[in-house]
């Protein structure tokens, strides 16, 4: 039996670590040092007294007894979470208008914000679209889900993810065209682009190691959605991310013809004005959606079926 309960904190770096699989990356979310996470790490052991970790190689890997672990600690912690938020006298109220690309409002933010809207039910939310990926020039909106480089003047802006990109295409036209043994054989295929991809398939064929020029042809879409659609009707290739393409990808309608990817130039952030992020409408949306997409994408990726993002 226990004689002390675990602390917050190593609580806290456990349930980062088994998200992130990685002592570097737990550290460089939480501003740690790889030692203090670490230790952090081993002292929860300790405290628990029954195995959490595999070590192997050097590195660590959570047991099936430390995952159980941590979705308990999980489950105890939103109770808490959800117990203060209930008898808080200054929680969220009002209206929040929150502006996001048309892809992450329909492949992710509408299916998870009713969780939101429960957790904070005087706040009268209204989600709405932006024509361009990178626009936070929107003053009816209180907060802004952007797709960009990060460089909003006068904003506060907080990194959400980024993305990796690699060719994706459905199955059935990789099979009618006998496979794809290398990057040159993109030829036989219609390439799909995005208008403003920063040229992103000649940076991936060029990692690839095969004909840059072969990006000069293709269609070209407004919408990345378009190009996803394009692909899993057999139109040709698109540059897809796991974010983007999970549901198509884990539901076998696109598949992934390389084990070669590039990083995006571009990130998902949330953006806000100065004046904005303070608001206590603003600060419960910045402090839910963060861990709220960490925790759920794998699962809705698992369960749900294919929409398109």
């Amino acid at each position: 039996m226990l004689k002390n309960l675990p602390s917050l904190q190593s609580l806290r770096v456990f349930l980062k670590f088994i998200q992130s699989d990685s002592v570097s990356v737990t550290a460089q979310q939480l501003n740690l040092t790889k030692s203090a996470v670490t230790y952090q790490l081993r002292l929860l052991e300790q405290m628990v007294e029954f195995q959490l970790f595999h070590r192997l190689g050097g590195r660590l890997y959570v047991t099936e007894r430390g995952i159980a672990y941590g979705e308990e600690v999980r489950q105890a912690l939103d109770a808490i979470l959800r117990s203060s938020q209930r008898l808080s006298d200054d929680r969220a109220a009002g209206p929040l208008t929150i502006s996001t690309t048309p892809g992450f409002a329909a492949g992710w933010l509408c299916g998870h914000i009713t969780e939101f809207k429960k957790r904070y039910p005087a706040l009268r939310i209204t989600i709405q679209t932006s024509r361009k990926l990178d626009d936070v020039s929107d003053r009816n909106a209180d907060v802004f889900i952007a797709f960009g480089n990060g460089d909003w003047p006068n904003m506060r802006v907080k990194l959400l993810f980024e993305i990796e990109l690699t060719p994706v295409c459905s199955p059935a036209l990789l099979h009618l065209n006998g496979g794809l043994a290398h990057a040159n054989d993109l030829g036989k295929l219609i390439l799909l682009h995005v208008d403003d991809d920063e040229r992103e398939w000649e940076r991936w064929l060029s990692r690839a190691q095969a004909d840059v020029g072969l990006a000069d042809d293709g269609i070209r879409f407004h919408d990345a959605n378009l190009a996803y659609a394009a692909a899993v009707h057999s139109q040709g290739v698109a540059l897809g991310d796991d974010f983007c393409c999970a549901a198509a990808l884990t539901n076998g309608l696109l598949v992934k013809p390389f084990g070669i990817s590039i990083k995006a130039k571009r990130s998902y952030y949330l953006v806000s004005s100065k004046m904005q992020s303070d608001s206590p409408a603003v600060a419960a949306f910045q402090e839910w959606i963060q861990p709220e997409l960490v925790r759920k994408t794998v699962i809705d990726v698992r369960d749900s079926g294919y929409s398109l993002p």
